[in-house]
């Protein structure tokens, strides 16, 4: 996933406006665990990456690991609600 997608992913919601806004930056390990606590999301959920439901996750997560919820199973707890 480029920085590009993730980009996409966060800052913009369904209606086009920006759901969170942060000057902090993702490097390649930020993303690399982003996409590992995606990937056993979902499949602990059985959604498909590339689904609708998977992007409103990604971006769930994304705005969670900016506003400060770093570790892996707290991010995780944090998308409880949206089951």
């Amino acid at each position: 996933m480029t920085v590009e997608t993730f980009r996409v992913l966060v800052g913009r919601g369904w209606s086009g406006f920006d759901m969170f806004s942060s000057c902090d930056t993702l490097d390649n390990e930020d993303l690399a665990l982003l996409r590992q606590v995606l990937e056993e999301v979902c499949a602990e959920k059985k959604i498909a990456l590339g689904s609708h439901e998977a992007a409103a996750i990604g971006r769930e997560l994304v705005n969670w690991y900016l506003f400060g919820v770093k570790h892996p199973h707290q991010l995780k707890a944090m998308l409880k609600p949206l089951a």
